[in-house]
């Protein structure tokens, strides 16, 4: 997306862990941050989370790719079909830590 910066990508997946229901502290090791620094950056979405209104992060993503791009995205089902690379015979647990600069 034109003009986008890191920074955005970072507030976006912060926004999403939120609204999956993950804490503070949860979402502030995802980011690599403080608990502390976290909660200033996004305490107002603390605050606004309800937990009726949870939506997992991977569903809201696939959503939002097929309103931009309906015809060419895979759909979340079809592509929990697509194998997973492993490595050897242990199951691959991918980490989503970003890290960005704050610039």
């Amino acid at each position: 997306m034109e003009g986008s910066r890191p920074r955005d990508l970072r507030g976006s997946f912060a926004s999403l862990l939120i609204w999956e229901g993950q804490n503070v502290l949860e979402v502030a090791e995802q980011l690599g941050d403080t608990k502390e620094t976290c909660l200033g950056t996004y305490a107002g979405l603390f605050a606004e989370f309800d937990a009726n209104n949870r939506a997992s992060a991977e569903d809201t993503i696939w959503a939002a790719r097929a309103k931009v791009r309906p015809q060419s995205v895979l759909t979340a089902e079809a592509s929990s079909k697509i194998p997973k690379p492993t490595r050897g015979l242990e199951p691959r647990t991918p980490s989503l830590r970003v890290k960005c600069s704050t610039s």
